[in-house]
């Protein structure tokens, strides 16, 4: 014999969910921990952006360097929350707003003219 819960329901689909939790949580681990490697490639659009300066090696709860690592951080947590909420779609677009903010920052970035700064 054997339950389920899901009999009256149809199973959430949670897989595109559960790997922006994951990316999320890669994005702010890389940013803590790989921040000398990316540095080059997200610190000057990201000083742009936030129109603050973050120096080579920042302290941790420095404010523009902390917007780069806390955002990702609190999004995953909020997915996860979303998830365990029975709610995916909540979870699908808190998962995907550091990536999209990220993008459309290097984006702007590196493909718009340089007098459009």
């Amino acid at each position: 014999m054997s339950l389920s819960y899901y009999d009256v329901r149809e199973k959430p689909q949670t897989k595109i969910a559960t790997g922006l939790i994951i990316l999320n949580a890669a994005m702010s681990f890389a940013m803590v921990f790989y921040w000398s490697g990316l540095a080059g490639f997200v610190g000057e659009p990201y000083k742009w952006a936030m129109r603050g300066n973050i120096s080579p090696t920042p302290a941790l709860f420095e404010y523009p360097y902390l917007g780069l690592w806390m955002t990702p951080l609190l999004c995953m947590c909020g997915g996860w929350l979303a998830l365990k909420g029975d709610r995916a779609f909540a979870a699908r677009m808190i998962g995907f707003y550091p990536t999209v903010m990220l993008i459309l920052m290097l984006g702007w970035y590196y493909l718009t003219p340089m007098e459009w700064h």
